[in-house]
């Protein structure tokens, strides 16, 4: 059995019982574009229910067998990952995964956080986020103003390892109808370490959609192979703004602290 089934919130924090009817966002939050929400805490068969309020029966499935552990899965990039219900046409994306890289993080051996992988030539990037080199993250995106594409990408400089803290990490990047405003940027921030980055998208330019699954710990076409240790994912088809980001950040931590993690 594990030690942390679910979370009974006391002193007003956050968190769910997997055995729970429902969840509630934190106040402040506008559940407008929340399309998955996964919690990988309390075994294989819960982690693949999908929380978000109004998507019943879209549930993720999975690929291969993930390791079942006190608080999170152990997945492995093009082995066993989570698949989601929602296909990527371009839209705006904001992501949330508490996860670290328990891999070499060198060459192949790498572990590809979430994203909807990579298709078509020039590779185009699904808004993803994985581990670029060792104690370096990459967040990648692909936009086009119908002429010219572009690829996008953020580069943090996140330690992983093992030994490592279980990471959170944010993701937003604005799609069709987007601007060149700063909000619609490809934006990539880690919690624990406090690194953050943002590439401009360009005006004119929306985000190009690979047209396959989102997935987590894995995707369509993702060629690197390495292990990563995952707790949470959260999918929002809008860009959220940045009180909603910190009301999130601090839900999240709260309730991964009911896990054994950011403690």
């Amino acid at each position: 059995m594990m030690a942390n089934p679910g979370f009974r919130a006391s002193s007003g924090d956050y968190g769910f019982s997997p055995g729970a009817a429902r969840i509630t966002l934190p106040r402040g939050v506008d559940p407008t574009g929340l399309e998955w929400i996964h919690f990988m805490t309390d075994g294989l068969v819960a982690a693949l229910r999908n929380w978000a309020p109004g998507k019943s029966g879209l549930d993720a499935v999975v690929t291969g067998s993930p390791i079942e552990h006190d608080g999170y899965l152990e997945l492995k990039s093009n082995t066993n990952f989570l698949t989601m219900h929602l296909t990527d046409s371009g839209q705006s994306i904001t992501r949330f995964i508490g996860s670290r890289d328990v891999s070499t993080q060198t060459g192949t051996d790498r572990f590809f956080f979430g994203g909807a992988g990579f298709a078509g030539s020039p590779t185009i990037h699904g808004a993803n986020i994985f581990t670029a080199a060792a104690n370096s993250v990459q967040g990648s995106a692909r936009y086009s103003n119908g002429s010219s594409p572009v690829s996008r990408n953020v580069f943090l400089p996140v330690a992983g390892g093992p030994a490592s803290p279980m990471r959170l990490f944010t993701l937003t990047t604005g799609g069709v109808g987007s601007t060149a405003g700063t909000d619609d940027d490809l934006r990539v921030s880690e919690y624990v370490s406090g690194a953050s980055g943002s590439e401009a998208q360009g005006d004119g330019y929306a985000r190009v959609g690979t047209g396959a699954k989102f997935g987590s710990g894995g995707a369509t076409a993702v060629t690197i192979t390495g292990s990563g240790h995952s707790w949470i994912d959260i999918g929002f088809s809008r860009v959220l703004s940045a009180k909603e980001k910190l009301i999130m950040t601090d839900w999240l931590i709260k309730t991964g602290q009911a896990h054994g993690h950011y403690l």
